[in-house]
């Protein structure tokens, strides 16, 4: 993945969250989705709920999701339980994005992802192509 597609990818999301949000683990992924340009709606999961309750909630509000939780033991179990409970419950969940920036960048957590979207911004604008993974 070069510079270009990871920004590309990146400005997908934003405007994909201008109608759909994206659920994320904590405030620092949050923070980061942010300073990317993400100005949706962001529900962070960490909120002491059971992953019933927080399902049960989302599922009343929301009828599409963007997963975008941690690529650590945490987060991909996470991902897999709260996408099957929210699918069941009738929610469209989209793990796209996540799948995409976890197997082409080397980082594993969402909150990595300003440093890397500024680096690749950088490099653009700054007329240096280097190739990521």
């Amino acid at each position: 993945m070069n510079d270009d597609r990871f920004l590309s990818l990146v400005d997908s999301l934003i405007e994909k969250n201008e109608y759909v949000p994206v659920i994320v683990e904590g405030i620092r992924d949050e923070r980061s989705l942010r300073l990317i340009g993400l100005n949706g709606v962001i529900i962070i999961y960490n909120r002491g709920e059971t992953l019933n309750e927080f399902s049960d909630r989302i599922s009343r509000m929301y009828s599409e999701v963007i997963i975008l939780f941690d690529n650590d033991r945490r987060g991909r179990y996470l991902t897999k339980s709260v996408k099957g409970l929210l699918e069941s419950r009738g929610v469209k969940v989209d793990i796209a994005y996540r799948e995409l920036i976890f197997s082409l960048l080397e980082i594993k957590g969402i909150e990595e992802l300003f440093t890397f979207y500024e680096e690749s911004l950088d490099r653009k604008i700054n007329g240096k192509r280097r190739r990521v993974q």
